[in-house]
């Protein structure tokens, strides 16, 4: 049970990577490449569990979550008056990229504390 919980991070961003990627192909028929990489990058990590992937994994999709939280609130000003349509958009957005943020904060702390601490080999160039 503590293996799937410390597994939901990577979890979640593959969901939400595949609900981009259909929701791009389904709206305009189009594939979105860059969310395939990031499912690809995140089944990876799944799977091997490696400390600098999962630091430096974790750290972009959070500056990628607190950047798109500013966007949402940034879009939410923009309105001239507050409905319930501008809630809404406030709600789901804010929702989601928080709780992104709050994913990509545990994936850093997982593996910023994770015993296996890198070699010196870890950062060596592979020739």
């Amino acid at each position: 049970m503590k293996r799937i919980i410390n597994r939901i991070p990577e979890l979640f961003f593959i969901g939400l990577a595949a609900y981009w990627i259909l929701d791009n192909y389904l709206g305009s028929e189009t594939i979105n490449y860059f969310a395939i990489a990031v499912i690809i990058v995140l089944l990876f990590q799944l799977i091997y569990q490696k400390y600098i992937v999962g630091l430096t994994t974790g750290i972009v999709l959070g500056l990628f979550s607190g950047y798109m939280i500013m966007a949402v609130l940034s879009d939410f000003i923009k309105y001239e008056t507050v409905t319930a349509k501008s809630l809404q958009f406030l709600a789901y957005g804010g929702g989601i990229f928080g709780v992104s943020v709050l994913m990509a904060t545990a994936m850093v702390y997982k593996f910023a504390l994770k015993h296996n601490k890198p070699s010196q080999n870890d950062f060596a160039p592979m020739l």
